[in-house]
């Protein structure tokens, strides 16, 4: 019986939030450790111990969507896989995050540019513990830096996320 009051406890606090709000979420603009910027949305704020080795991890514990950005330097990678590209990248990064989760799927990712680098954006979606969660994973990369942007969310919650998770990725540039 608990479960079900927190749920409506959740639920209540969601509808105080937005029909305190204006209806429209606003954007900016946020420039990461002098390396590359994206346009996040005003529900997202700094959080912790999403990842330690992430210097961009936003997230909203009551809409419960998250966001971590990662880069590396390509010489640093080449030491420890001289012949690995992108492609290999991800599919390491995909595998390892599938691990966690239950009952995975995860379709081959899309090869697009992004504001002129070359990227790789996939999703995958699961159980994780009792949620149903949806993740997009994107790599993208330039001549000297490869960058991963990690989005998500509860599965039921990607009608009203989605859009605003492909605006952060379209957003990317590195500076």
């Amino acid at each position: 019986m608990s479960h079900f009051f927190s749920h409506v406890w959740k639920l209540l606090i969601l509808a105080l939030i937005f029909s305190c709000a204006d209806g429209e979420t606003k954007f900016g603009t946020k420039v990461i450790a002098s390396q590359f910027a994206v346009t996040l949305p005003d529900y997202l704020s700094p959080v912790k111990n999403l990842n330690d080795d992430a210097p961009l991890q936003m997230g909203n514990n009551i809409q419960e969507i998250y966001l971590i950005a990662r880069f590396n330097d390509w010489k640093d990678l080449r030491k420890k896989h001289a012949d690995w590209e992108i492609e290999d990248y991800y599919d390491f990064h995909i595998e390892n995050l599938l691990l966690e989760v239950q009952e995975p799927t995860a379709p081959g990712p899309d090869s697009v540019s992004i504001n002129g680098l070359n990227a790789l954006v996939g999703y995958y979606e699961g159980k994780l513990k009792e949620d149903e969660i949806y993740c997009k994973l994107v790599m993208l990369e330039s001549e000297k830096t490869l960058y991963q942007l990690l989005i998500w969310t509860k599965k039921g919650n990607l009608p009203l996320y989605e859009a605003d998770m492909d605006r952060i990725i379209r957003s990317f540039k590195e500076v």
